[in-house]
């Protein structure tokens, strides 16, 4: 088995040297290191996060808010956890080697007027739709507009065997209030949900390259050298009416390719 990130790589560095904070609004750029956050931290300017827990009381929607065209976010070694709906919004930034756990609804929502630039990497992200109704639309990680977008390095578990989590899938890219551009889906390892990668309910892309995108599309879509996990409901990736490119994709246990037959299209059986 490929080693991902865990409990000793990821995360919280030193919970000894937190300092309890309350909820935090950020209008300057601002570093911060060792804190534990017990509020709701809404970013509308560059902050840079450290060794630092996010833990709201109350469970409030998020616990982290950095979706506005403003916000800058620069998030390292990292703990969120406990909102009642997605941990973290985030329209540009970058989260390095984060746990992101136990909360009611996405780990990751790419989202706001225009999500750009975000790049996600040596993260771990499991327990997500904790106590969530069984038809809830939750993901590890939740992109709606926007892009390009990077998840490279990251353990994704969204465990469908799970007792008392929704985990509708590890990734979903569902574009509604726009499109979806230029994400590259690498050396993860993902696991999970009913399918583990969901592209339903998009509008298709255009068959000529070079015509105009349809609006709620996903376009450039890339899924290479992951490995799968077999804990999913129904099968580790449907395409609905999106494309995709894969390559070196094989499941985790038996190190087997996952068959990819184009643009387009994959087995859904995994004895295919």
């Amino acid at each position: 088995m490929t080693l991902f990130p865990d409990a000793t790589n990821c995360g919280v560095v030193n919970p000894g040297a937190l300092v309890n904070t309350g909820a935090t609004t950020i209008n300057a750029p601002t570093r911060f290191v060792n804190r534990r956050f017990t509020g709701v931290v809404t970013n509308n300017s560059r902050a840079h996060f450290y060794n630092c827990s996010f833990e709201p009381t109350g469970s409030p929607p998020f616990a982290y808010q950095g979706s506005n065209a403003l916000a800058r976010t620069f998030m390292s070694r990292c703990d969120v956890t406990g909102s009642s709906s997605s941990a973290m919004s985030l329209e540009h930034g970058v989260i390095n080697r984060c746990r992101i756990y136990n909360n009611a609804g996405n780990g990751i929502f790419l989202a706001g007027q225009q999500a750009f630039t975000v790049s996600i990497c040596g993260c771990w992200i499991e327990r997500i739709g904790q106590g969530a109704a069984p038809t809830a639309d939750t993901a590890l990680i939740r992109a709606a507009v926007g892009g390009p977008f990077t998840i490279r390095g990251n353990r994704l578990d969204a465990n469908a065997q799970l007792a008392g989590y929704t985990q509708k899938a590890a990734l979903s890219f569902v574009s509604t209030t726009g499109n979806i551009t230029d994400v590259l889906v690498e050396y993860n390892f993902l696991n999970g949900g009913n399918y583990t990668i969901d592209l339903v309910g998009n509008a298709p892309p255009p068959v000529d390259p070079c015509a105009a995108q349809a609006d709620d599309s996903v376009v450039g879509l890339r899924v290479v050298h992951n490995r799968f996990g077999r804990q999913y409901g129904t099968g580790p990736i449907i395409l609905g009416t999106a494309n995709l490119y894969g390559r070196e994709n094989r499941w985790d246990d038996t190190g087997e390719l996952i068959p990819f037959t184009g643009t387009g299209s994959w087995p859904l059986n995994p004895n295919q």
